[in-house]
């Protein structure tokens, strides 16, 4: 698994042939696009003409907190921090049709644990970008999870992001990535960052974003333990929590980064 600089969500069209494991295998950056060079040139010649297109897949990669402060809790029940995350090759893959008629609004998920109503974050995601664009028409979408929930990667606050960075390619709004993450505050305090597809210092409660870069290509070992921990829980306990013994919480200097957490 790698630490990304810059994340290129690959928006394929439904005349893409691709071997059925091509998503689970790749995510894409700067450094390493992951694309065949049969595919690549499909995307060259015209594949991206959505207005011709009524289906396209998205990846939305899982993030990492690299460096993490709690600066304490905000009047509006919200945590202040200042936190430097990275988006990492651990990505969960969204499906969306284009369906004509009334605005509708159809969700699968192939992971039964995760609400299919307006509760998922996807959908919230999908009726908040109908809304302030005021697009008629209707969408059917498609969740496929690899990323764990309950792990601090972001997986939620990713799928719901890289809905809305679909739509805007799907229905050819050309929104700017700036009135995007105006839509992913109303999501959730993490979701800006995953529209700005790279490393970034956030601020606030995680929504302001200041694009960074890895001064270094990192590689990453991942470990989920069978339990989750509810992001809320762990906020709601930071300020009785302690310092481990013999454990150092100083600044950290690696790969010419210091973190701290």
């Amino acid at each position: 698994m790698e630490l990304l600089n810059k994340v290129e969500r690959l928006f394929l069209c439904s005349d893409i042939e691709r071997h059925d494991d091509f998503v689970s295998r790749f995510c894409h950056s700067e450094h390493s696009r992951g694309i065949p060079a049969g595919l690549a040139l499909t995307r060259n010649t015209g594949c991206l003409d959505y207005a011709r297109h009524d289906h396209m897949q998205v990846l939305a990669p899982a993030k990492i907190n690299l460096s993490l402060r709690v600066l304490g809790r905000r009047s509006d029940g919200f945590h202040e921090i200042e936190t430097f995350m990275a988006p990492i090759s651990l990505c969960d893959e969204i499906e969306i049709y284009r369906q004509s008629g009334k605005k509708k609004i159809v969700f699968r998920c192939d992971e039964p644990s995760l609400p299919e109503n307006d509760d998922n974050v996807v959908v919230r995601a999908a009726n908040i970008f109908f809304e302030e664009t005021k697009i008629t028409g209707g969408v059917s979408i498609m969740l496929k999870k690899t990323i764990p929930h309950g792990a601090g990667l972001g997986g939620g606050s990713s799928d719901a992001a890289s809905t809305l960075l679909g739509l805007n390619e799907l229905f050819g709004t050309n929104l700017p990535r700036e009135a995007l993450a105006k839509m992913a505050e109303m999501i959730g305090s993490d979701v800006p960052f995953f529209v700005f597809e790279c490393a970034a210092l956030c601020k606030g409660r995680g929504e302001l974003i200041s694009s960074s870069e890895l001064r270094e290509q990192l590689s990453l070992l991942l470990l989920k333990p069978e339990f989750g921990v509810p992001t809320a829980w762990a906020y709601s306990r930071w300020r009785d929590s302690l310092e481990i013994r013999g454990v150092s919480y100083s600044g950290q200097q690696f790969a010419r980064h210091c973190f701290v957490n």
